[in-house]
């Protein structure tokens, strides 16, 4: 939120002398019209310096103290952000008081509040509340010493004005609050996407990819195989983790998927991905390296998963491995099917071990 509010920041400042100059065009323009058309209140020579010198003069020096208090490394961004603020409502503040005479130009700081809220500064929100009100006195009593025959119709107008600012500064906070919850709601889906995300991609009992994922970076990783890229594809098995549910019970077999599962994730990286097939079954694809590195990983995995220590059993728990490399033009789930196929020579030549390209 910080970094778009200061990018709003700038872009408002980038704005003020597009409001200076348009306003310097409109009031030359209307010079030159009245040249022509003739002067009703204020002469040739006084129209010059009290609508386009003055607030050119004004406007000037707003734009370059919100500069140096911008640009400046020692002022901190909260400064940095009253600083547009502040200078914007002061632009439109001398639109107000110098054309005074057309009084709808008095509600022009309002409508600058509304653009400013965008800040979410409720302190700030209030301060240019007074501040407009003070503006909208100012242009009421800036247009009297012009006009003080009006002086009935402009208070009728002074009334209006600051009940329609101060109603907008209310229409602010109520549209302050309602961004905030729009805020925590975004907020709340985002996490509620990331978790789903999470559970779509990962095991929740092992922490390793879920299937869906793993199949989606099995094809990934297969077609980019290549001499210089080498991949294998490698299945594990849990030996005898029927008898292990049967004997001890599911919640036992839980615990030594996630033993098998807190030693898998440490191997997950770049270049390996490791997911949960289905019950005890898990795959790896590992990407470049050569086959006998490959072969290294699945042998120092099978090393450190036997020697684990449980509680509820004595005897070693292993797991016996099919690793091949994948061939030419051929797909992980055709790739899949040779490392099955290794991994039931593991089982009938007695289990815990690794059998390589038999298939």
């Amino acid at each position: 939120m910080e970094v778009l509010e200061k990018e709003f920041r700038e872009a408002l400042f980038k704005f003020f002398p597009v409001l200076i100059i348009g306003e310097l065009i409109v009031d030359t323009g209307f010079y030159i019209l009245y040249i022509f058309t003739g002067f009703s209140v204020l002469d040739i020579y006084t129209y010059p310096i009290k609508r386009i010198l003055i607030p050119l003069a004004f406007n000037i020096l707003i734009y370059l103290i919100s500069r140096w208090i911008i640009r400046s490394p020692r002022m901190a961004e909260k400064r940095k952000t009253y600083a547009v603020a502040f200078g914007f409502t002061g632009i439109c503040g001398v639109m107000s008081v110098f054309h005074s005479f057309f009084t709808p130009m008095w509600c022009v700081p309002a409508l600058a509040a509304f653009l400013i809220s965008a800040f979410h500064d409720r302190l700030l929100q209030r301060k240019l509340l007074f501040t407009d009100i003070i503006i909208i006195f100012l242009s009421y009593a800036y247009v009297l010493t012009e006009r003080p025959e009006s002086r009935f119709e402009f208070t009728e107008s002074l009334v209006i004005v600051t009940a329609i600012t101060v109603g907008a500064y209310f229409m602010i906070l109520q549209l302050d609050v309602f961004n905030n919850k729009v805020v925590a709601l975004t907020k709340v889906l985002g996490e509620r996407e990331a978790k789903y995300e999470k559970e779509l991609c990962f095991d929740h009992l092992t922490g390793v990819a879920s299937r869906m994922q793993l199949f989606k970076e099995g094809d990934r990783r297969v077609m980019r195989h290549s001499v210089d890229n080498p991949v294998s594809v490698a299945i594990i098995d849990i030996d005898n983790f029927k008898s292990i549910n049967d004997t001890y019970g599911h919640e036992k077999g839980d615990v030594v998927l996630k033993r098998l599962g807190s030693i898998l994730q440490d191997y997950m990286a770049a270049d390996i991905t490791i997911g949960r097939f289905g019950g005890e079954e898990f795959v790896f694809v590992l990407e470049g390296g050569s086959s006998a590195i490959h072969k290294e990983v699945i042998e120092e995995i099978r090393l450190q998963f036997m020697a684990e220590k449980y509680d509820f059993k004595e005897e070693p728990i292993t797991f016996s491995a099919g690793l091949v490399g994948c061939g030419e033009k051929e797909t992980f789930k055709s790739t899949l099917n040779r490392a099955d196929q290794c991994l039931y020579m593991a089982k009938k030549q007695g289990k815990n071990r690794v059998i390589q390209n038999a298939c």
